[in-house]
């Protein structure tokens, strides 16, 4: 009956490196979303278990402007 609701997750690391931002998960989480003012090449997709997903991110000044969130279906 409809689609299943999604629930935040807390179940995934995130790391910044200068222009690059590194998501990995041990457990599989259904959509991982960034927000950052700019486009960047990848900021909607879901995550496999012990998947590392890399996403170049460019013209970050401030890690602090960067939102990762996680979502898991409940």
């Amino acid at each position: 009956e409809g689609l299943p609701l999604l629930k935040k997750s807390e179940d995934f690391m995130w790391k910044v490196n200068g222009n690059i931002l590194e998501v990995w998960s041990e457990t599989y989480i259904h959509v991982v979303e960034i927000e950052c003012g700019k486009v960047i090449e990848d900021n909607y997709f879901s995550l496999l278990p012990r998947e590392i997903r890399i996403i170049n991110i460019e013209s970050l000044v401030n890690k602090n402007d960067l939102i990762v969130r996680g979502f898991t279906v409940n």
